[in-house]
């Protein structure tokens, strides 16, 4: 959610359903589910909260928590932002892509 026109102040949260994984490989996205790594039938979703964000050249910055399996890590995503371009209604439609990197054993994913 963004209130005014300043990204800075934008609140951002998703939740990965974990149960979407899909490596192509079926018996792997099974192994994957399984305890030995996420542990889907009792952590069924990852969820990400931001704390902040700030703009650094031509990216941001996305600071926030990340939950895994229930434990909870600090992370920064790179975000840029795309567009804009027109909307069917005339506004302006902006998308962004995000990239970070975690260790999956800080979460306890074997």
């Amino acid at each position: 959610m963004i209130e005014g026109s300043d990204v800075k102040n934008a609140r951002i949260d998703f939740t990965v359903d974990v149960n979407s994984i899909n490596t192509g490989v079926e018996m792997r996205d099974k192994h994957l589910r399984s305890a030995d790594f996420f542990d889907v039938p009792k952590f069924p979703s990852m969820k990400f909260g931001s704390t902040s964000i700030k703009k650094s050249g031509k990216i941001y910055k996305l600071n926030g928590n990340l939950t895994i399996k229930d434990v909870v890590r600090p992370v920064v995503f790179d975000v840029v932002m795309n567009g804009p371009v027109k909307g069917k209604n005339g506004g302006d439609i902006y998308g962004f892509s995000a990239k970070t990197t975690i260790n999956r054993f800080d979460y306890g994913v074997a």
